[in-house]
């Protein structure tokens, strides 16, 4: 007698066709459906099956912005000269500073691109979340615990300033700790192409063009301590101070914009009137139009930075002839009043120079 061999897939002979293509779907669909949910729709997942709000916060803070990012970058202030003198001390005090400024990414959705030294450059999704991260990091530099040895050495850079208030307050600190210099720049569709392309070695996204480069050299401009802003942030600023929108109230803020002081702190006017103009870019040829922003607990330090010698002024004449943009605007233009002085624009006349002005 001859037995005839089962097949394997002899017991699914007797189920229905329209059963066994279903099946096959569902399995070859599966894949695509689990990487929707775990990609696509991170946040409504984390959000459905209650997810801290920290934690989603946290998965945010790693997403990299990709439509035209807002940078930050930042440097320690005389950072060679502590480290040469104080060695493992300023290793502490750099911890300490790195701890704080990747703490804080997180309920600002910053993405960190990289660091060099005890330099960070970063990158925000919006205007908004870039100034609130910069005015808190200011301040909460003064209340981080610093080495004792870091406080006592009183080299530039680390000295604590204090300022007396009256007899019965205690002394208010101005400066404490390390001096972090910051830098804020909005890209733009004006400055051309942003390319994005991801780290090979690090995996991180990295940013290539005008923007990022004008980025870096904005924060390279200001002193230990001090915020500079770049034309972009200066409307915005100006517009949100003046409107006192939600954000203005929650972050108390002075802005020095050219020749002029906006607060955003009810029938409060900084005395002094310090514009710090337009930083010349020799190796772009830019005239770039800058601010700088301070946090209104924190106003006294203004009086305190030293003028810049590398701003100038921008009082040349332009001819009448400039190109129109939609963001590129001659200030010599009369259909748009809203903003005299006040715009990206690019001249005939410059012989390739590019004036970004606020």
């Amino acid at each position: 007698m001859t037995v005839k061999p089962a097949t394997p897939h002899g017991n699914f002979d007797y189920l229905p066709r329209g059963l066994v293509i279903v099946s096959n779907l569902l399995y070859f669909a599966s894949p695509i459906a689990l990487a929707f949910l775990l990609v696509a729709n991170q946040q409504c997942m984390m959000s459905w099956c209650m997810v801290p709000e920290d934690v989603i916060q946290q998965f945010q803070a790693n997403e990299p912005p990709t439509d035209f990012p807002v940078f930050v970058n930042t440097d320690i202030e005389s950072s060679s000269a502590l480290w040469g003198a104080l060695g493992s001390v300023m290793h502490d005090a750099q911890d300490i500073h790195d701890n704080l400024l990747r703490t804080l990414l997180v309920p600002h959705h910053g993405y960190e691109i990289t660091t060099a030294g005890d330099s960070f450059q970063l990158a925000f999704h919006n205007i908004a979340d870039a100034v609130a991260y910069c005015l808190e990091v200011q301040q909460k530099l003064l209340q981080q615990e610093w080495p004792q040895a870091f406080v006592d050495c009183h080299m530039p850079g680390s000295a604590t300033i204090t300022t007396h208030q009256s007899l019965l307050k205690r002394p208010k600190m101005v400066f404490h700790g390390v001096r972090v210099r910051m830098g804020i720049h909005a890209s733009n569709p004006a400055e051309g192409d942003l390319v994005n392309q991801v780290h090979p070695v690090t995996g991180r996204m990295m940013y290539v063009g005008l923007s990022e480069l004008i980025g870096r050299e904005v924060s390279d401009i200001g002193c230990g301590g001090q915020i500079i802003v770049t034309a972009p942030i200066v409307r915005w600023l100006r517009i949100n101070l003046a409107q006192r929108t939600e954000w203005a109230k929650a972050h108390p803020c002075l802005f020095y914009d050219m020749g002029s002081i906006s607060t955003c702190s009810c029938g409060f006017i900084h005395p002094l009137n310090l514009s710090i103009g337009v930083h010349r870019i020799q190796d772009l040829k830019i005239d770039l139009g800058i601010a700088q922003v301070v946090p209104l607990s924190l106003h006294e330090r203004v009086g305190m930075f030293p003028p810049r010698s590398s701003t100038v002024r921008f009082d040349s004449p332009r001819c009448p002839e400039s190109s129109y943009y939609s963001l590129l605007i001659s200030p010599h233009q009369p259909q748009y009043p809203s903003y005299p002085q006040s715009a990206f624009f690019r001249s005939p006349c410059d012989q390739g120079d590019i004036s970004l002005m606020a």
